[in-house]
């Protein structure tokens, strides 16, 4: 038995490294267009066609300049100057609970388009623009339910280990 287990682990033994290693940036991964879907169901209904990966998240439809801007995952903040009014097209398909801030007043924006993507006007001049996600009242309650439910289990796993060791 033990010449037959050497003879496996021998004989084998070239054959279990790998042949060779592919190391790819994470820019590779976050470009992958791919998804375990087969319809694109992750879609909300306002979605009629599929949006292409942007360059940038925050684009101008109308004269104008970004002249700084930081993004986030579900925060982005810009500083945008035009001389006239302008459309501003968030690359980032609308899922309710964002907002948009213009100079730190709530702004009104759609996502009425058939990429569902946050389109909303600025007036001319320099303005701070922020766009960002939050938690959503179905959200937050989710959120406290799960903590609920994490701190019951506890409790009875504590319950049930105190029972044991008296």
């Amino acid at each position: 038995v033990l010449i037959i287990v050497v003879a496996a682990i021998s004989s084998t033994f070239f054959y279990i490294k790998p042949v060779s290693f592919v190391t790819r940036p994470d820019s590779y991964y976050a470009t992958n267009e791919d998804t375990t879907t087969v319809r694109d169901e992750y879609l909300p209904l306002w979605v009629k066609e599929k949006p292409k990966r942007a360059s940038t998240k925050i684009e101008l439809l109308g004269p104008g300049e970004v002249i700084t801007k930081s993004e986030k995952t579900l925060n982005y903040q810009a500083k945008i100057k035009s001389d006239e009014d302008t459309i501003v097209q968030i690359n980032t398909i609308y899922f309710p609970s964002f907002q948009v801030f213009i100079d730190n007043q709530k702004a009104s924006f759609s996502y009425n388009n058939p990429k569902g993507l946050i389109n909303f006007q600025l007036p001319k001049g320099e303005h701070e623009v922020i766009i960002k996600y939050t938690r959503s009242p179905v959200h937050l309650a989710s959120e406290i339910i799960s903590l609920a439910a994490l701190l019951i289990a506890g409790l009875f796993f504590i319950v049930l280990w105190r029972n044991k060791n008296s």
